[in-house]
């Protein structure tokens, strides 16, 4: 009996080892998950911050070529201003005879000035 005894001995401690084992190959699993699932977080959010810059871009592209066109039109319409100016004072009056500027001559009323 003491034979068989020493044998349940050597099995329960085989089998206590093959136990240790697999909790140890459990928990360095669990450990792989974990840095798996952190790794998998850092490059969400890699990606994201890259998504968020991009628009940031775009939209700071978009406002700049706003700007320039804006920029644009401004010029553009104190052409035409200058332009209105020019031919208004080229019309004055004074110089209703010239070519042109006939139909933009407004005269006074002597009546209004009464």
């Amino acid at each position: 009996m003491p034979a068989l005894r020493m044998n349940q001995v050597f099995g329960l401690t085989k089998v206590t080892g093959l136990l240790d084992d697999a909790k140890r190959k459990v928990k360095a699993l669990e450990s792989a998950e974990r840095d798996g699932k952190k790794a998998l977080r850092k490059t969400e959010e890699v990606i994201e911050n890259r998504i968020r810059s991009e628009f940031a871009d775009e939209r700071s592209r978009r406002y700049v070529l706003q700007k320039r066109v804006d920029v644009l039109k401004k010029k553009k319409k104190k052409k035409k201003k200058t332009e209105e100016k020019e031919e208004v004072k080229m019309c004055k009056p004074e110089s209703w005879n010239r070519p042109g500027c006939e139909a933009r001559t407004q005269f006074l009323d002597i009546a209004d000035l009464h």
